[in-house]
């Protein structure tokens, strides 16, 4: 693939993207896993990477990444990520991980994965960006509730062209995002363990809406906690943000 034609001209695109949000534990979390294939020397940039999160509402760890180069081959990333502050002010502090995959070459593949641990005993709002800088093949969502609050979800500006609205399904065995579907490369990185999650990789930036904190449950209709809130993303045009918005 060196172009797509929803996107012509376009320096990468996200071949596939997932984000698994679970809010019934004591300790909610939100695991992400992104794949981009690098289609110009422009595109080379992308293997800058920065993920933002907000200090107060949690961590990032479990940081994996690695590229595929053109001819098959791989490269780990194995340095460091480091804390980028984008904005400080009172009570408020909005960070960064920010890392560098390692030889990204047109015509590589870049993944990374990782997870947001949030802080203990709250439930935030979920902040999805369905569409975004760059063109999107495909995606996937999915949200497990916390089972003591009422769920409610919208999207201002509508959803992609040919998108699923959100549905409920049985809560699957183990997080789909370790569980990359048959017909993409398999991104073999170890499930995580305790010792694993409890470790910080390191720091990130980018941009983000904050997720509002929401200790209190909101007026909407009742989810079942046993059951997950998914919506599937097909070839859509990243030119203006999309957003999703969940809240339990």
């Amino acid at each position: 693939m060196t172009s797509v034609p929803e996107a012509p001209g376009a320096p990468a695109v996200i071949l596939f993207r997932q984000v698994d949000r679970d809010d019934n534990a004591k300790t909610g979390n939100q695991q992400e896993y992104v794949r981009i294939k690098i289609l110009t020397e422009e595109g080379r940039k992308y293997a800058d990477v920065e993920i933002p999160y907000f200090r107060e509402q949690g961590n990032i760890v479990a940081l994996r990444a690695r590229t595929i180069r053109p001819d098959g081959s791989v490269a780990m990333f194995e340095g460091k990520a480091y804390d980028k502050t984008i904005v400080k002010a009172r009570n408020v502090k909005y960070l960064a991980k920010t890392f560098t995959l390692p030889d990204v070459q047109v015509g590589s593949i870049i993944e990374y994965r990782y997870t947001e641990d949030m802080a203990e005993n709250y439930v935030y709002n979920s902040l999805w960006i369905l569409s975004d800088e760059l063109f999107t093949k495909h995606a996937k969502f999915s949200l497990r509730p916390n089972k003591d609050f009422a769920l409610r979800w919208s999207w201002p500006v509508g959803l992609p062209a040919g998108t699923q609205p959100p549905k409920e399904e049985p809560t699957p065995e183990k997080p789909s995002v370790w569980d990359f579907p048959p017909e993409k490369p398999h991104f073999d990185l170890p499930r995580l363990d305790a010792t694993e999650r409890s470790q910080s990789s390191a720091p990130a930036a980018s941009k983000a809406k904050p997720a509002a904190k929401q200790p209190a449950a909101s007026d909407a209709a009742q989810a079942q906690p046993s059951q997950s809130q998914q919506a599937a993303l097909t070839p859509q045009n990243a030119q203006s943000p999309t957003q999703a918005h969940c809240a339990s």
